[in-house]
């Protein structure tokens, strides 16, 4: 078969378009395929998982009743546990601590600013003379101190330093206090690889049985209209509580040991608890940040108790 110029020359064309568009498509495909792999610029970083979101009430008294489900909202956290060693972190106690009625006498001091406060809390929760709510002598369990306050009896301070993600319960009555610890991975939720935690028998049995080595919560000593009960557990942002069901259970169990303490004496007080693996969480731990401390004092003229989260006075009396 014969083609004529013009034909031959339309033919032509043809095919130097066809792969000029197929030189076109790779090159295009190889320009998107580069721009997939490059990597996003620092400091991206990818979110540790989706989470729920628990809001507490906005009065500081109220009881939490929201729920529903539990999760930590901070997964790339470790969970607090005897095995990481946070509650040693920053704590200066070297040696067990001493009966209360060994403190010298002092009246409370006056504190009346932030820094003051701050220095204060390091200072006693790291003394000697202090009991302490946890020690390494503890061991990987939950641990309370029930103290009458009396006046043959002195005065006492009891601490707790290094909480990273722990819970501290405090009661305090006008004749004692009740001042309890419990490790996050042990009773709220546990570090990948480790056993679940159990709440039902790390909390709500110690309340009403204690543990065999440390007191459950006595209603004899703390049933009055006048006592108050405080909760110091871990938060995320300004207002979310991270175990707001487990807290408001723990809550509930307090309750029913003392039904004739008003439900407006219980407070609830979140801390953002540090990441000790970062430098910024373990410097945390040399300030009052985590920590907790109540003090008693008969010697003046008349008895006086006060209750430090952090370097916030959460109870002062008279």
């Amino acid at each position: 078969m014969r083609l004529d110029g013009r034909t031959l020359l339309l033919l032509l064309s043809v095919l130097l378009a066809t792969s000029y568009a197929r030189y076109v498509g790779v090159s295009d495909r190889s320009r998107n395929h580069n721009r997939q792999v490059v990597a996003p610029s620092l400091p991206f970083q990818p979110p540790c998982h989706s989470r729920k979101t628990l809001t507490a009430s906005r009065s500081p008294h109220a009881i939490l009743a929201r729920g529903g489900g539990e999760d930590d909202g901070d997964s790339c956290r470790p969970k607090c546990s005897f095995k990481n060693a946070c509650c040693f972190s920053g704590n200066g106690v070297t040696s067990r601590a001493l009966k209360p009625n060994a403190l010298s006498p002092r009246v409370l001091d006056a504190l009346t600013t932030g820094t003051e406060r701050n220095d204060y809390v390091v200072r006693w929760t790291n003394d000697v003379g202090t009991v302490q709510v946890f020690t390494a002598a503890t061991g990987p369990r939950n641990s309370a101190v029930f103290l009458p306050l009396t006046v043959a009896g002195g005065a006492l301070k009891v601490g707790l330093s290094g909480l990273c993600g722990c819970t501290a319960l405090v009661v305090i009555s006008g004749g004692a206090v009740y001042f309890a610890h419990y490790f996050e991975d042990l009773s709220f939720q546990a570090n990948p690889g480790d056993p679940p935690a159990n709440f039902d028998a790390n909390v709500v049995n110690f309340l009403n049985h204690g543990n065999g080595a440390y007191p459950g919560l006595q209603a004899a000593d703390f049933n009055f209209p006048d006592t108050r009960v405080f909760v110091m557990t871990p938060k995320r942002g300004t207002r979310t509580i991270v175990y707001n069901a487990l807290i408001t259970r723990l809550v509930a169990t307090v309750a029913t040991i003392l039904p004739l303490v008003p439900r407006d004496n219980y407070e609830i007080y979140g801390y953002q608890p540090p990441h000790m693996n970062t430098a910024a969480g373990n410097a945390a731990m040399d300030t009052s940040l985590g920590r907790a401390l109540f003090e008693y004092d008969p010697t003046g003229a008349t008895p006086q108790a006060r209750l430090f989260f952090q370097s916030n006075v959460m109870f002062a009396a008279p």
